[in-house]
């Protein structure tokens, strides 16, 4: 042979053999490949039903925090009687279909599911019902109705048939998380082997490549399990937590966020944050970015406006996101919704500004009432002196109008010290103490003894309570009301009954007389000062006494009303608040 020739078929034979490895290479780098490709897609439909797996986990806890929140709500309310405790269990009835319809549409491609589901929101609807019979029934009857439905444990036994169908649901969710876990692990060691065969019988390449492969495989499984855990972690959070790039696009948007600004995540990716919120800054966002990236954090109060055009206040909290070599590729920010706090403050700074003035105005009337008191006492003296000086003088005329001045400047120092006598029901500080109300009744008839004895006033009472009050105050409470009963009756014996009953806590106590009456369209009318419904000529009086019977009342935390019909008396009745029992 030929030395070229053999070299000739040498080179084919290498040439062919080499073009044989080639395809060969190629083939099982597209088996690879194929395979590979296959792989990944399984696992990410594995991680696909892993994620549904949880979202239906964590749409089930939201379901029995909703509930368990409604029912704190209700609690509070049944036990203090504040609507103010109501706002927790309205916003968890607004949310509450809306999980329960999140539940059905998770478990739409689950035929087996579709009964517990229904079965569920049923019981959700029906414990919510409960709730708001039980509401009901605190507003119309009171506390004592409410407890006694309460007693009934039909709430909780139907909160505890709602907890055993999620803890089933809970079973079945977790299952089916283990169950998929293992096959995904199944399908991770299945490729590895594969792939490990193939790579084997290949070239060096073809090995490298397989494990190229395999470890793209395992950092994409720890990948997903790590993003699926800080996901349910930043989920649970009741803050904000977002994620933007420096130009401030959304990249992420976490269930707090949708909860506190009203957008959903998918509604808000790609949107600037700063537009979408309408944020309103303590100073130009050029500046605030410079600060950003210099500091590499940043935090103040900001404005926001949610999806409903509502205005909040948030403690906002940014964080510079860096790369491997330290350059800053995102922002992370954390907002938390202050406006209650803030709104708080603000109430509390009118609540001091509002006793400051207050207290100021106190001082002026004191003042100005005692300074009106001197004058008054000087006209009154001249005026008597002048009469008793000149009375041979004087004829009648000129004395009618000396008496008109004296009884004129009498009446005014009564007002004044009426006004004095209003304005410091509030003044001082409640001093409590525990007082038999048959104590206060009696005090109050004896400082009007000489007008009850002269009308032969007969003041009867039925048990009265004891209770923690102020007792100078309620003396004059009391006293008022008893005048009041004695003046306005007319050409009869006055005959004054009080009297106490306990309703829904309180103690409230009427004084029924027999007088002259009045019609009741002037009900509210007369506890306001200066209401007189007859002139006084007829009835004297300042118009003033039913007003400080009104402040006596509000400042013991209750109210007070009066019923009456012109010729068959009056009753006036007021609540009390027993402090002790606070």
């Amino acid at each position: 042979m030929h030395p070229w020739l053999g070299t000739y078929i040498n080179y084919h034979s290498i040439k062919r053999a080499s073009m044989i490895g080639i395809v060969i290479m190629l083939l099982i780098l597209t088996a690879i490949g194929t395979y590979g490709l296959d792989q990944l897609n399984k696992l990410n439909e594995i991680r696909k039903s892993l994620k549904h797996t949880n979202d239906v986990i964590v749409n089930l806890h939201s379901i029995y925090s909703t509930l368990e929140d409604a029912e704190t709500g209700q609690r509070g309310f049944l036990i203090t009687g504040d609507e103010n405790y109501l706002a927790t269990y309205n916003d968890a009835s607004s949310k509450i279909n809306g999980y329960t319809e999140q539940l059905r549409q998770l478990n739409a491609g689950r035929p087996y599911h579709k009964a517990d589901v229904e079965m569920l929101q049923k019981s959700t609807n029906e414990k919510f019902n409960e709730l708001k019979n039980t509401i009901e029934l605190r507003r119309a009857k009171g506390f004592e109705a409410a407890r006694e439905l309460v007693l009934t444990n039909r709430g909780k036994d139907k909160m505890d048939e709602i907890r055993d169908m999620i803890d089933r649901f809970y079973e079945h969710e977790n299952k089916l998380l283990a169950e998929r876990e293992i096959e995904q692990d199944k399908k991770a060691k299945s490729a590895f082997l594969w792939l490990f065969f193939l790579c084997s019988a290949a070239i060096a390449c073809q090995v490298i490549m397989g494990f190229i492969t395999i470890s793209f495989i395992e950092r994409e499984k720890l990948s997903t399990e790590k993003l699926r855990e800080q996901a349910d972690l930043l989920d649970l959070s009741r803050d904000a937590v977002i994620v933007h790039d420096l130009d401030g696009t959304i990249r992420y948007w976490n269930r707090g966020a949708e909860k506190m600004y009203g957008y959903h995540s998918e509604e808000v990716l790609g949107k600037t944050s700063y537009k979408l919120l309408k944020v309103e800054l303590p100073k130009p966002l050029e500046e605030i970015q410079k600060d950003i990236l210099a500091k590499g954090y940043w935090e103040d109060e900001l404005v926001h406006y949610t999806a409903k055009g509502n205005k909040i206040v948030v403690a906002s909290r940014h964080t510079v996101n860096t790369d491997t070599d330290g350059n800053p590729v995102s922002i992370l920010e954390i907002n938390t919704d202050i406006t209650a706090h803030k709104q708080a403050e603000q109430r509390q700074m009118a609540l001091a500004e509002m006793k400051r003035v207050n207290s100021e105005l106190e001082q002026f009337t004191y003042i100005a009432s005692h300074d009106l008191q001197e004058p008054l006492r000087a006209i009154a003296g001249c005026l008597r002196i002048l009469e008793k000086s000149h009375k041979d003088n004087l004829d009648e005329e000129a004395k009618e109008l000396i008496h008109y001045a004296v009884d004129g400047s009498i009446r005014m120092s009564t007002l004044i010290n009426d006004l004095l006598t209003l304005s410091r029901v509030d003044k001082n500080e409640a001093v409590l103490e525990r007082i038999d109300l048959t104590d206060v009744l009696n005090e109050g008839i004896k400082n009007i003894i000489a007008t009850v004895n002269e009308t032969k006033a007969v003041i009867t009472h039925d048990h009265l309570p004891v209770i923690n009050a102020e007792k100078a105050l309620l003396v004059q409470l009391f006293q008022n009301l008893l005048s009041n009963g004695i003046k306005f009756c007319k050409n009869k014996t006055p005959e004054i009954h009080v009297s106490a009953t306990k309703k829904d806590g309180l103690w409230q106590i009427c004084i029924r007389d027999n007088g002259i009456g009045f019609d009741s369209e002037h009900a509210r009318k007369i506890f306001h000062p200066f209401k007189r419904l007859h002139s006084r000529d007829e009835y004297p009086g300042t118009g003033i006494g039913l007003a400080i019977c009104k402040k006596i009342v509000e400042r013991h935390s209750g109210t007070i009303w009066a019923t009456s019909e012109i010729g068959k008396g009056s009753i006036f009745c007021f609540t009390i608040t027993d402090f002790a029992q606070i």
